[in-house]
């Protein structure tokens, strides 16, 4: 119980400058994702949305709603305009032709990997302006943080 005690008067005493820094580098990446998805003429928010339609894997109107973190009346009035742009389709229920699944279409398909590319290539401009050094020590800290926030989601 004591150690549980110290680790919050540590965090205490850090978190204001962790969650400073934290807002830094996510406005930072926020930022480069906001220009490298701008030259692939897609808003953020429609690519953070179709991503996390193809992640959810061609799922249900249910697990889509979930992964976009919305109700089902908002996930489906996305789905709706993701679909009129030809990115993604709706597999309706034979019985009563309700949107049952949501599929990435193939144009959909292509528009996330040129965002991907884009993605790519603005980061490895900024990366490459960094010396060997540096650039493994950027990888290692988000390999790190990314373990590190993958243990605080699983309740560690």
């Amino acid at each position: 119980m004591a150690k549980v005690h110290t680790e919050v008067r540590i965090l205490d005493g850090e978190r204001q400058e962790f969650v400073e820094q934290a807002e830094q580098f996510v406005s930072w990446y926020a930022e480069k994702e906001e220009f490298a998805l701008s030259r692939a003429e897609v808003r953020p928010e429609t690519y953070r949305q179709l991503r996390a339609i193809e992640t959810s894997g061609g799922g249900k109107m249910e697990e889509v709603a979930e992964a976009l973190d919305l109700t089902a009346g908002q996930a489906g009035r996305v789905v709706v305009e993701l679909a009129k742009q030809g990115w993604v389709k709706t597999i309706g229920s034979s019985e009563d032709k309700r949107p049952r699944r949501v599929e990435v279409t193939e144009e959909g398909k292509k528009m996330l990997a040129l965002c991907k590319q884009e993605k790519e290539e603005v980061m490895a401009r900024v990366v490459c302006s960094k010396d060997q050094k540096a650039r493994e020590r950027m990888l290692e800290a988000l390999k790190e943080l990314n373990g590190l926030g993958r243990g605080v989601a699983d309740g560690v």
